[in-house]
């Protein structure tokens, strides 16, 4: 009989397990080549682990993963992931520290971000936002504070901006708010939850178009009208989904600086004026 819980994996066979476990859904839709690239392992490690629990192959490994899909879980999911990892990589070397798992986690996501980055969707969302009247950045939880970060940054380049963060009935006055020369970008590093999905899909019945920077791989937006940046998937690992969308609001602030200089040694100009006259009182 199948079990999800044996105790005698190897460090590669547990995070193809965790992987089944925390996300069923990555895992039933992913190829042998691919779940083993996520976990960080070997094609036969994958089919060793799933015998190792009880399966006849992967095929039924991943018909049981996809019955146990539960996207509600999505974000308790993630959190449990990243504390095994801690674990896992505890008890694989005893010298390893908690901050140095921790921190060589971001800088792998980081390195992997830059290698698997679609330059040319980047390229078009630096342009959609360089000739908005007005870019929109919409985001929850801490996306919220990256969305927040990111509308600051834009209006000290010289740039008009807006932050959305609010959720519920005050997301509906937000909504009713956006404009037709407005150019909306999403952060939703985890998962396009309802929520986000409702946003999307009425922003770009009202606003001039709109991006999505998220790690989710489902199909759940209308892609052929909605410029997606994907972020690398963080599942495994203990790194936070948020650690590739800070360094691409960033990525955003540094192009659209560098593309337009005069206006941005203007803006900040007058800012650092206008602090030193505050500052004095």
């Amino acid at each position: 009989m199948a079990s999800w819980t044996q105790k005698d994996l190897t460090a590669p066979e547990r995070r193809v397990n965790n992987l089944a476990r925390y996300d069923p859904l990555l895992f039933a839709t992913s190829t042998a080549n691919e779940i083993a690239e996520l976990a960080s392992t070997s094609q036969s490690t994958v089919a060793r682990t799933a015998q190792k629990l009880g399966f006849p192959g992967l095929r039924e490994m991943k018909k049981e993963a996809a019955a146990r899909v539960d996207h509600s879980s999505s974000l308790r999911i993630a959190i449990k992931t990243r504390i095994q990892s801690i674990t896992d990589a505890l008890a694989d070397d005893t010298l390893a520290s908690t901050t140095d798992v921790v921190l060589s986690g971001i800088a792998e996501t980081i390195i992997n971000f830059s290698e698997s980055l679609n330059r040319e969707r980047l390229s078009a969302l630096i342009d959609r936002m360089t000739c908005a009247n007005r870019t929109v950045i919409f985001g929850l939880g801490t996306a919220g504070s990256i969305a927040n970060y990111l509308s600051i940054e834009l209006k000290r380049a010289g740039f008009l901006s807006a932050c959305i963060s609010a959720s519920g009935h005050s997301l509906a006055d937000e909504i009713l708010q956006l404009q037709k020369t407005d150019y909306v970008l999403v952060f939703a590093p985890l998962r396009v939850f309802p929520e986000i999905k409702i946003f999307i899909d009425e922003a770009s019945k009202r606003a001039d178009g709109v991006s999505l920077i998220t790690q989710d791989q489902r199909d759940v937006v209308d892609e052929p009208t909605i410029n997606i940046i994907q972020l690398p998937t963080t599942t495994l690992t203990t790194t936070s989904e948020s650690a590739a969308a800070w360094v691409l609001a960033d990525v955003l602030i540094a192009n659209l600086s560098s593309d337009n200089p005069d206006q941005a040694i203007k803006t900040r100009n007058n800012t650092l004026e206008l602090r030193n006259l505050l500052g004095s009182l």
